[in-house]
């Protein structure tokens, strides 16, 4: 693990990672839950997913990185920051939940274009649902996906599922982890 990694998981931990009784977007109970967005909303956060992330995707040759919104949007603009500092050019998108109603009625917000290879980005996987809708609009708009990289597998099917897709999949860490760390302070 590299020091921004090490780095990374200290914060996630800090901020992040909660136990208790929680109701996931599914409506499934759980016993834990993993909260991103406040680590989205901070510069220290932003900068190491940044860093993080780059390390992970730097050597794939792919066009633009994206995913679903509201997880993919930081974690796209975060990695984006990183490629412009190495003086790399890349692109970024993110999919709605829906195409919107009026002015260009677009699901794709951003840069993609017909045969561009992408990486698509979330904070957490639990089953792989959600990150499948960013998989489905990415194959729509002609493009491969060449890698679903998140912050975070629950380990709870989503490996399973893109591994059925045939697409790679990466976390930079695994919600055991967190559950092992947070019993120890």
């Amino acid at each position: 693990m590299s020091d921004a990694e090490r780095r990374l998981f200290d914060l996630m931990l800090e901020r992040c990672y909660r136990e208790g009784e929680f109701t996931l977007s599914s409506g499934e109970k759980s016993k834990f839950y993993f909260d991103a967005k406040s680590l989205f909303m901070s510069s220290e956060g932003t900068f190491l997913i940044g860093k993080v992330l780059y390390e992970k995707l730097k050597d794939l040759e792919i066009q633009a990185i994206g995913g679903l919104e509201v997880g993919a949007i930081p974690l796209t603009t975060a990695v984006l920051g990183e490629y412009h500092r190495n003086n790399r050019l890349m692109e970024g998108f993110f999919v709605r939940n829906e195409a919107k109603k009026h002015g260009t009625k677009k699901l794709i917000e951003g840069t993609t274009k017909s045969g561009w290879k992408v990486a698509i980005v979330d904070d957490v996987a639990t089953k792989g649902g959600s990150i499948m809708k960013a998989v489905k609009a990415a194959r729509l708009a002609e493009c491969q996906p060449a890698l679903i990289a998140v912050l975070v597998d629950r380990q709870e099917g989503a490996a399973h599922l893109f591994a059925e897709e045939k697409i790679p999949f990466m976390s930079i860490f695994t919600i055991d982890q967190f559950k092992v760390a947070y019993r120890k302070s």
